[in-house]
């Protein structure tokens, strides 16, 4: 005895969705440049309340910490403009950054 078929069912492909890279970091960590983060200008408030530390800041050649391009520490408001050749900006204990341009 054959199967009969009795029902065809269509079944759509939906791709994830791509992300899109953010102009605000609100939290410490490492992102990249062009894919978490835009490119650009970005400012701080400074020193987090929260911090345990100085805010501190590096643009990175790499996703190693120590690849470092630039740095800083302060407890003051921080500027800094990320270029085409980074990969990586790191920061730590700082307010949210915000891009500016």
């Amino acid at each position: 005895m054959q199967p009969v078929i009795t029902k065809t069912v269509t079944v759509t492909y939906t791709p994830p969705a791509v992300p899109v890279p953010k102009t605000v970091m609100e939290t410490d960590g490492t992102y990249r440049v062009g894919t978490d983060i835009v490119l650009g200008t970005y400012r701080s408030a400074g020193r987090s309340s929260q911090g345990e530390s100085d805010c501190y800041w590096a643009r990175l050649n790499s996703l190693n910490p120590t690849d470092i391009i630039d740095n800083n520490i302060s407890i003051g408001p921080q500027v800094v403009a990320l270029q085409p050749s980074d990969a990586a900006f790191l920061t730590h204990s700082c307010q949210p950054w915000q891009k500016t341009d």
